[in-house]
């Protein structure tokens, strides 16, 4: 109700993450067969009159293309690529930010990928707080 959802797949592809001239991390998806890139955003519903304008935040993680099911936990989540960033006018608070607590839950059986990921704790303020999707 308060944005706008999209859930993206890109198949056969890896994130490389990078730093930029001033310290900042960025991402690049790149070609890579054992690999697929799963990427949730949000984007705020805003008015012109409204602090939040252009506000967006993203969940985005690489899982191998051959894993079956995964269940991931807190402490054990910064082992995987996976990062929540988050774009806005709120100082100090945009970029790239690990998930130091939470849990994800994958299956992915035939042709159905199911995605459970609850987000406790981030070093900065976040709307996303768990993501369900079954993607066929």
């Amino acid at each position: 109700e308060e944005g706008i959802c999209n859930l993206q797949i890109f198949q056969n592809s890896s994130l490389q993450i990078q730093t930029d001239g001033i310290g900042q991390s960025y991402y690049d998806i790149v070609y890579d067969a054992e690999k697929s890139v799963i990427m949730y955003e949000f984007k705020m519903n805003t008015t012109k009159d409204s602090s939040e304008t252009d506000h967006t935040e993203r969940v985005v993680f690489e899982i191998k293309n051959n894993v079956t099911e995964l269940v991931v936990e807190d402490f054990e989540l910064s082992n995987l690529t996976m990062f929540y960033e988050r774009h806005c006018f709120c100082k100090g608070q945009t970029g790239m930010f690990p998930i130091k607590k939470g849990k994800l839950i994958l299956s992915n059986i035939g042709t159905t990928l199911k995605i459970n990921l609850q987000i406790a704790e981030l070093d900065a303020p976040h709307f996303i707080k768990n993501l369900e999707a079954v993607i066929k």
